[in-house]
């Protein structure tokens, strides 16, 4: 079994494009948003119980209906992104009580998180596995002394477009603003301690030259590029029989045509609040 791969990536910066290029490797197996947080439940929860009622759940929504917390429903929804389902992750759950954990413990969410990974890597006959992650980097490498994380950055300016736009929520300029400084501070400190475990990526270079950025990618993690990778529209990924919302962009062929949306959909008075937050990180992470 080879070193996980993990991705990393504020929300709308590209992060399902890399994990979704990475399925498309003949060697690994990616999976989506399966947050080990999402787990977090309270103490005394009968999870035994919880075990038998998911495996009886018809839906995966009747298996989300369920769950004590929204969290767990949303990943097990989620579960199908990895072409896994609601029964496999009863199974799976099942699996770390044997082996004596559970999920009141982060050592007992972040195994359940692995065997997910594990499982799809096994079904597809892969020898590497990965997923977007979320949370501390350094819990990460701890709990995977090998692990590979790439953090993909994206100018912040476009993220603002994507999230104000896209998603739903309270999202503002300043908001956005604060947690994209925040993002890549935390990763480049996490990569000048462990530069043989941190890569960063950026969108604008990836989908402007595709071939050439992923073969950097694939130096980085110790495996050898892949034509597949640069076809990934065409392959039979669990992403392209999923809803996600990212699904109709990496279900086409890498192209540039978002770069610099913000141009276009911002006014001058989100890029003056989104500038006053960001001060000058976006020039210092190379964005005039």
């Amino acid at each position: 079994m080879g070193n996980p791969i993990f991705v990393r990536g504020l929300s709308r910066s590209g992060g399902t494009l890399v994990v979704t290029l990475f399925d498309s490797h003949p060697d690994i197996a990616m999976s989506y948003e399966q947050y080990p947080n999402l787990l977090e439940i309270d103490p005394g929860t009968d999870e035994s119980a919880l075990i038998a009622s998911i495996r009886s759940a018809e839906t995966p929504v009747a298996a989300r209906a369920l769950c004590p917390t929204p969290g767990m429903g949303t990943y097990i929804v989620r579960y199908d992104r990895g072409g896994l389902s609601h029964r496999d992750f009863a199974d799976h759950l099942q699996q770390l009580h044997t082996e004596g954990l559970d999920l009141q413990t982060v050592a007992g969410r972040l195994r359940m998180m692995e065997i997910g990974g594990l499982v799809k890597m096994q079904r597809q006959n892969k020898t590497h596995w990965g997923m977007k992650m979320v949370g501390d980097y350094t819990t990460f490498l701890d709990r995977w002394p090998d692990c590979r994380v790439i953090n993909v950055m994206r100018d912040g300016r476009d993220v603002m477009a994507s999230q104000i736009n896209n998603m739903s929520g309270d999202k503002t300029p300043a908001k956005v603003a604060k947690g994209w400084a925040s993002s890549h501070r935390k990763f480049r400190n996490f990569q000048k301690k462990n530069p043989k475990h941190a890569y960063e990526v950026r969108y604008e270079k990836l989908v402007r030259s595709p071939a050439a950025e992923i073969k950097k990618m694939c130096d980085f993690i110790g495996l050898p590029f892949s034509d597949l990778m640069m076809n990934h529209d065409k392959q039979d990924l669990t992403i392209h029989n999923a809803k996600h919302l990212s699904g109709a962009r990496v279900a086409k062929p890498i192209d540039d045509s978002q770069v610099g949306r913000w141009k276009k959909e911002m006014t001058k008075q989100q890029i003056s609040e989104f500038m006053d937050v960001v001060g000058d990180a976006l020039e210092k992470y190379g964005y005039t």
